[in-house]
């Protein structure tokens, strides 16, 4: 994860610093126009900004909402050991959780 490309309608894709990363986190649901082919939903609900991880974990993102997602996997290659973990750095009413059935999504998660 320490690299990535950058895609945005025809442009050519270019390398990403890892700190550039920066992922925006949507509210509503997917409008599919194909197969896996679909449009984001318009309301822009928060950010998520890549940190350096803590030990033992692969991943690291500060999420705008004051949590932290925290990702391991045993495996490069597989998903079955994935691991997710949300840690709340400050005090909110807001509830965070994965949203089941979603394998091919960079943000599995309903704010």
């Amino acid at each position: 994860m320490g690299g990535g490309f950058w895609r945005r309608g025809g442009e050519t894709p270019s390398a990403v610093k890892w700190e550039d990363r920066i992922i925006e986190i949507r509210e509503g649901s997917w409008s599919y126009v194909s197969s896996s082919i679909g449009k984001a939903p318009e309301k822009v609900v928060g950010t998520a900004t890549p940190q350096e991880p803590p030990e033992e974990w692969q991943a690291s993102w500060n999420i705008s909402t004051g949590n932290e997602l925290l990702i391991r996997w045993a495996s490069p290659t597989s998903s079955s050991g994935l691991n997710f973990v949300i840690r709340n750095k400050e005090p909110t009413d807001r509830m965070v959780q994965p949203i089941s059935g979603i394998t091919d999504c960079q943000n599995p998660f309903l704010f």
